[in-house]
């Protein structure tokens, strides 16, 4: 995967939700199913409206792609530069140097 097409698959995840829920992501010992859930819930919270099962999935698919891919940790460092909350900039970074 080069640059632009981490840069893509990162987007169609959203920057916050992957950060947020990178952990989920990166447990590949956990279902999508259950993660759709996180994600749903994680989007509602966040003031946008309610996403199908369907997008849910696609955004642990595209996440987990990123991950499987050996990408995790440099998309992590492009969302901690992003323009996306401090709070999730900042927690970016630090799962970027873990």
């Amino acid at each position: 995967m080069n640059e632009q097409e981490l840069q893509d698959e990162i987007k169609r995840v959203g920057k916050g939700c992957f950060v947020q829920l990178y952990e989920p992501f990166a447990d590949l010992s956990l279902p999508n199913s259950v993660i759709v859930t996180s994600v749903i819930e994680y989007v509602k919270n966040n003031g946008r409206k309610n996403p199908s099962p369907k997008a849910a999935n696609t955004r642990v698919s595209k996440a987990r792609k990123i991950i499987k891919s050996g990408m995790g940790q440099s998309a992590l460092l492009i969302c901690s530069r992003s323009n996306i909350p401090e709070e999730f900039q900042r927690k970016a970074a630090r799962l970027a140097n873990a």
